[in-house]
C-alpha cells in the first residue's frame, strides 16, 4: 500500500537539522519500508536496540497486557513488580546476583547515572576531593552532558567540545590491528597499559572518581574489542586505588558481542555496568545501571540519586522480562552462534574487494573499513558517507562511522554490521550480497523487492 505524506511544514528538526532523511511508516520482520514503499533490510537492528527484528508479536501482546495493567508509575513514590521482577533476572542473566539494579531511560542517561552514583560512592569514601573521570579516546557514552563529557569520539564532542567537563583522557590500544597505524601490536598494548598505570597510579593527585570504558568499542571506534589483558590490568589497577570502573556495555550488553557482557570475554566484573539498547528489543526506552554490592552499600540511605519520569517504567520493564525470556531460548543462542560463523567467514571476501582495507569485529558486531583517501580523491567526502548511500540504494540499512584522532587524523572510515539475533541463513546472505553489489556499484535492487527469507538454522559443526 501506498502511504500518503501530509501536506504540511517539516515540524521535526533533525539530529542534523539540515540533513534530508526517508521517512518510515512501517516495518515488517527485518526491513523497514519508507513512504514510498521502499523496503530497507536492517543490518544494524536499528542501532543495536532491535535485536529480534520488528515482527514479534509476543513483544506486542506483553505490552498490551502490561499497559492494561500498570500503565505507569512514577519511581519516586512506588516501586512495581515489573520492575522488581525486571532486576532481578538481570542481575540473574550477567551472572551476578549480588548486582543493584538502578533503571533510566536511554544508554546516555544510564552512563550519566553511573558517573553520578560514582561520584556520591567517592564523596561517601574519600571526601569531595575525587571528582573527575578518566575514559578513553575514540569511545561513545551518550549525549548528555556528562555522558558527553567522557565521550572521546572527536565528531561527537565538535559542536560541544568548549562546554564539557574536565575528562582525564587514556588511549586505547585498539588501533594497531592495521599495519599503516605503524605500532605492533603488543607494543601499542604495553604503552596504553603504562599510560594507565601512570594515570590510575596519581589517582588521588588527579582527583579521580571513575573510569568509564567499553570493552569493545562500537561504531565511534570501528567494533574494536580492547585487549583482553589490557582490560585486565584496568580493573585491577582501579581496584587498588578505588577508582569506581564502569563498563558502558549499552551497544555490547545482552550478547551483542556474544557472552551476556563483553567483560566476561575478559574476565572483568565491573563495579557498575550500563545496560541498554537490547534490553528492550528496541520497542520501549530504557536502561540499567547494574551496581554492585560494595558500592551501593556504601552509599548514604538519605542520599538523591535522582531520575526521570519514566524510570523503572512498569511496560519497559515486562518487554524486558520477556526478551530475557527469549534470550535463554536454545534455538536462538545456535542461531546467534551461527550468524557470528556466518559474517567471521564471510569477512575475508569482503576484505579482497578493492575500497575495503580490513574488517574486524566480535560476534554479532562487525565494522568494514574502507580506503579514506580514495573515496576523498573520487567522491569528494568521507567513504563511509558514500558506501552508506550505496547500501541504502541496495535496500541496505548500515552504520557509517569514523574514527577520528586529534593528532593522526582519521584512523578508520568504515560502516559497521549487527544483524538482528532471530535472523535466519536468507537474511544474512542477503546482507552480504548487497553489500559486495554496493561496493561493486551493481545497480540499485527494485524497491519494493522484499527479502528472501529461510528458517533459521543451528549452529555449524
Amino acid at each position: 500500500m501506498n502511504y500518503q505524506a501530509p501536506r504540511h511544514p517539516d515540524f521535526t528538526i533533525n539530529r542534523v537539522p539540515e540533513q534530508k532523511l526517508r521517512t518510515l511508516y512501517r516495518a515488517d520482520r527485518f526491513d523497514l519500508i519508507d513512504t514510498r514503499d521502499r523496503r530497507y533490510l536492517d543490518a544494524v537492528s536499528g542501532a543495536y536496540a532491535a535485536i529480534f527484528g520488528y515482527t514479534n508479536p509476543d513483544i506486542s501482546s506483553v505490552m498490551a497486557d502490561a499497559s492494561a495493567t500498570l500503565p505507569f508509575v512514577h519511581n519516586a513514590r512506588f516501586r512495581n513488580v515489573y520492575a522488581d521482577e525486571f532486576a532481578r533476572r538481570l542481575a540473574t542473566y550477567v551472572g551476578d546476583q549480588s548486582y543493584r539494579v538502578y533503571f533510566s531511560v536511554s544508554g546516555s542517561d544510564g552512563v550519566e547515572a553511573a558517573i553520578r552514583i560514582a561520584l556520591l560512592y567517592q564523596i561517601s569514601k574519600h571526601g569531595p576531593a575525587r571528582t573527575r573521570t578518566a575514559a578513553l579516546r575514540y569511545s561513545y557514552h551518550g549525549s548528555t552532558h556528562g555522558a558527553l563529557s567522557a565521550t572521546g569520539h572527536l565528531p561527537a564532542r565538535r559542536c560541544y567540545a568548549d562546554t564539557l567537563a574536565d575528562v582525564v583522557r587514556l588511549t586505547p590500544p585498539i588501533h594497531a590491528a592495521e599495519p599503516a597505524y605503524g605500532t605492533p601490536v603488543s607494543g601499542m598494548t604495553d604503552a596504553c597499559t603504562a599510560e594507565a598505570e601512570r594515570v590510575l597510579g596519581a589517582t588521588d593527585a588527579l582527583g579521580l572518581a571513575a573510569f568509564v570504558v567499553e570493552p569493545v568499542m562500537g561504531n565511534a571506534a570501528g567494533s574494536v574489542a580492547l585487549p583482553r589483558e589490557y582490560l585486565r590490568r584496568v580493573a585491577d589497577l582501579c581496584a587498588q586505588q578505588d577508582v569506581v570502573l564502569i563498563a558502558d556495555e549499552v551497544t555490547t550488553g545482552l550478547g551483542r558481542a556474544g557472552p551476556p557482557t563483553a567483560c566476561m570475554l575478559s574476565a572483568v566484573r565491573p563495579d557498575i555496568l550500563v545496560l541498554g539498547k537490547a534490553i528492550t528489543a528496541g520497542y520501549f526506552p530504557m536502561s540499567a545501571v547494574l551496581v554492585s554490592e560494595r558500592i551501593a552499600a556504601a552509599l548514604s540511605p538519605d542520599l538523591n540519586l535522582l531520575g526521570h519520569t519514566h524510570s523503572a517504567h512498569p511496560i519497559g520493564a515486562a518487554i524486558g522480562i520477556r526478551v530475557l525470556d527469549r534470550l535463554a531460548d536454545e534455538e536462538l543462542a545456535e542461531n546467534k552462534t551461527a550468524i557470528a560463523a556466518e559474517m567471521k567467514g564471510v569477512s575475508s571476501e569482503i576484505e579482497e574487494l578493492t575500497s575495503v582495507k580490513y574488517v574486524r569485529g566480535t560476534g554479532l558486531l562487525y565494522s568494514v573499513a574502507f580506503d579514506t583517501e580514495y573515496y576523498q580523491r573520487v567522491h569528494g567526502r568521507s567513504a563511509s558517507s558514500v558506501v552508506y548511500d550505496l547500501c541504502l540504494e541496495q535496500g541496505l540499512l548500515v552504520m557509517p562511522g569514523t574514527c577520528v584522532d586529534e593528532n593522526r587524523g582519521v584512523l578508520s572510515d568504515h560502516i559497521t554490521l549487527a544483524p538482528a539475533f532471530s535472523m535466519g541463513p536468507g537474511e544474512v546472505e542477503a546482507i552480504f550480497d548487497r553489500l559486495k553489489s554496493a561496493l561493486n556499484g551493481a545497480r540499485p535492487v527494485p524497491a519494493d523487492a522484499p527479502t528472501k527469507s529461510r528458517p533459521p538454522q543451528r549452529a555449524r559443526n
